[in-house]
């Protein structure tokens, strides 16, 4: 999952999601429905792990589905700078 836009290098910053639940302090459950959620488009409870963070080229993504809603994504990286050191 992306966590930005392109920066000026053409990178983003990726985040790993799973199905399964491993250590709540490194996850943010994402936004789900069993129809599928209407941003994301999840339809499965899932996690962002935010622990397992990645920089990828913009042409290495395949497909985009969905979107992660703003308050999520700000839950998301709080996690990750209380896990960085300043």
């Amino acid at each position: 999952m992306a966590l930005n836009s392109p920066n000026s290098d053409g990178r983003l910053t990726v985040v790993a999601c799973s199905t399964q639940s491993c250590d709540p302090a490194l996850e943010v459950q994402l936004p789900w429905d069993p129809k599928g959620h209407p941003m994301t488009k999840l339809k499965k409870r899932t996690f962002a792990t935010v622990d397992w963070i990645e920089e990828i080229s913009v042409s290495d993504v395949c497909e985009i589905k969905g979107i992660i809603p703003p308050t999520t994504l700000d839950r998301i990286w709080d996690k990750i700078r209380t896990l960085s050191p300043s």
